[in-house]
């Protein structure tokens, strides 16, 4: 398939920072929600569920680290001469990201749960922070056309 058009890699770098920015800001802004709004007017549920910090930390455990693999196979997949397509690289990031923003909003639907932060907001800071440093970089991308964008 030719492209008559092809999207130079700034701008296909543009769209993936937008995207990675509006996830972490959406848990950014519930994070704030349940923190300034929610929490402090819930009353203290009287039976709260450990078993969801329980689920939240085997969500962490596995979702992030399954979905980093699948990152991994499908950088090591395109690879050629050192250098990774632009497709391969939006697509492994995306769904890397989105593994991260699972287990964030789950642990904050959690916290609303519990009605409490403590101790998802573990689960929630390691999974955001592993967004935060996956900030997407044009390091290693090939300047070739793909029909990812």
């Amino acid at each position: 398939m030719t492209v008559s058009n092809p999207t130079p890699l700034k701008q296909r770098l543009l769209v993936l920072r937008i995207i990675w920015a509006a996830l972490l800001f959406g848990e950014c802004l519930f994070l704030g929600v349940i923190g300034g709004v929610i929490l402090p007017h819930q009353p203290k549920p009287e039976h709260p569920q450990p078993i969801f910090v329980w689920v939240s930390l085997g969500m962490l455990l596995t979702v992030i680290p399954v979905n980093f693999a699948i990152r991994s196979m499908i950088f090591k997949k395109s690879r050629a001469m050192g250098l990774l397509s632009p497709a391969a690289y939006s697509t492994g990031s995306i769904i890397f990201w989105a593994g991260c923003d699972a287990v964030a909003f789950f642990g904050l639907v959690v916290a609303i749960m519990n009605g409490s932060m403590w101790p998802t907001i573990v689960n929630v800071a390691i999974a955001m922070s592993l967004q935060v440093i996956t900030f997407p970089v044009a390091g290693k991308l090939t300047a070739t056309v793909d029909s990812m964008f």
